[in-house]
């Protein structure tokens, strides 16, 4: 037995669908997921400043309660679904 020695690496061949980047369309809805998700999280701070400035006069709002939790985890989940488009590439 003789060992051949290696002097070059072998060439790898990677299908174009492997490494692709995300489509016009997966990138503009990624877009649009992270802009209405900034929006949402705004919303939520903004009840939620509005919810604790009332409950420092004394005075607390039910809606705020319910809705500050709600706007915020919808858009963490919308700038999340935004990352995951964008990484996915579909």
């Amino acid at each position: 037995m003789s060992a051949t020695p290696l002097t070059e690496p072998a060439a790898v061949s990677v299908s174009p669908t492997a490494t692709a980047m995300p489509s016009g369309r997966a990138l503009a809805k990624a877009r649009q997921l992270s802009d209405t998700g900034g929006d949402f999280l705004k919303t939520g701070a903004l009840i939620g400043v509005m919810g604790a400035a009332g409950a420092a006069l004394g005075a607390v709002c039910p809606l705020c309660v319910v809705a500050t939790p709600a706007f915020v985890g919808l858009g963490l989940v919308q700038k999340l679904r935004a990352t995951w488009l964008r990484r996915r590439g579909r």
